[in-house]
């Protein structure tokens, strides 16, 4: 407890776009810092660059097996593309996750949900199109499943910039700490529900 509440992690809260891209751009990211832009996902203009079933799937059931399978169904990657993706389970009363390897990603899905039928506890990870495609804004050929990110935002005074996959958890489950693929810095975007971060 007493490190949650050292002053010192504490992040910097903005309710300004322009003050958090300003920090994403120029801000020193070298001590873990980070920067919170309250109700970031609305003020930034992203709300609906998430693919409508997706979302639909996420309000519809609380389990991220189950909210995946439905994006499939529905075609949130696209007409013609499917989705890809991790698929991570913990097993009743384990610590330590497994990931649901090899198949397609609908095959690992059931393939998990068999799990979950026992206790487990599932999370999907780098949920994205299953192929590269142009991008709606950029033309890059990239698989996310956002049609616009913070790069759009910041108009393009990145040196470097990794568009991110999206994240299906539920209560309980998550990333475990870890060291990210893009550790020098990272922007975050939540589109429904709460999500807990920790940085060192």
């Amino acid at each position: 407890l007493e490190v949650l509440e050292d002053p010192k992690k504490q992040p910097l809260l903005v309710e300004d776009a322009a003050e958090f891209l300003s920090f994403v751009c120029y801000g020193d990211h070298s001590q873990a810092q980070m920067c919170v832009l309250r109700d970031g996902v609305r003020r930034l203009g992203l709300e609906d660059n998430v693919p409508p079933a997706l979302l639909a799937a996420c309000r519809q059931t609380r389990c991220p097996v189950e909210c995946a399978l439905r994006a499939i169904d529905q075609e949130a990657g696209g007409s013609g593309d499917g989705l890809d993706g991790d698929v991570f389970y913990w097993a009743a009363g384990a610590c330590t996750r497994r990931e649901s390897k090899h198949g397609s990603l609908q095959s690992r899905l059931e393939r998990c949900r068999a799990e979950l039928a026992t206790g487990a506890q599932a999370y999907v990870a780098e949920l994205s199109r299953e192929r590269k495609t142009p991008h709606v804004l950029t033309g890059e050929r990239c698989r996310p499943l956002t049609s616009r990110d913070v790069r759009d935002c910041a108009g393009g005074q990145l040196p470097m910039w990794d568009r991110g996959h999206c994240f299906v958890g539920a209560e309980g489950v998550g990333s475990c700490m870890h060291v990210d693929q893009a550790w020098w810095s990272n922007v975050g975007k939540n589109f429904l529900g709460h999500k807990l971060v920790a940085l060192w």
